[in-house]
């Protein structure tokens, strides 16, 4: 592994930036196309933000950037598209249990959430 691993506190400030840059993505966005309202397809604007800015931004959303954070894979190297839709994945499963898969990286001693173990 390479590079310096983030903590929580900062993960979570990225994912604050990140979700307001989403959401307000996805209320212009079905201003111009109601039909994104519905709930499987208003998940569409967040998971194609994360997944093609992780794969053509360096690793990096907006939030992320802001933060001087990025995702990679554990050899240091860039995602391709489909690492980073399994890493999108990870992102669910570890949201179900009451986010518990985002906090583990509180006490993990990699610094290291589900998805990232995923």
């Amino acid at each position: 592994m390479t590079g310096k691993k983030a903590g929580f506190g900062v993960r979570f400030v990225a994912a604050l930036i990140d979700g307001i840059v989403i959401a307000i993505a996805s209320s212009l966005l079905t201003r111009v196309m109601p039909f994104m309202k519905r709930p499987i397809l208003s998940s569409i604007p967040g998971a194609l933000y994360s997944i093609l800015l992780w794969v053509n931004w360096q690793g990096q959303t907006i939030g992320k950037r802001a933060m001087g954070i990025k995702v990679v894979r554990a050899d240091g190297k860039a995602l391709d598209y489909a690492e980073a839709v399994v890493r999108y994945l990870g992102y669910i499963i570890s949201a179900i249990p009451f986010g518990l898969g985002f906090l583990w990286v509180i006490w993990d001693k990699k610094k290291q959430g589900w998805h990232d173990k995923i």
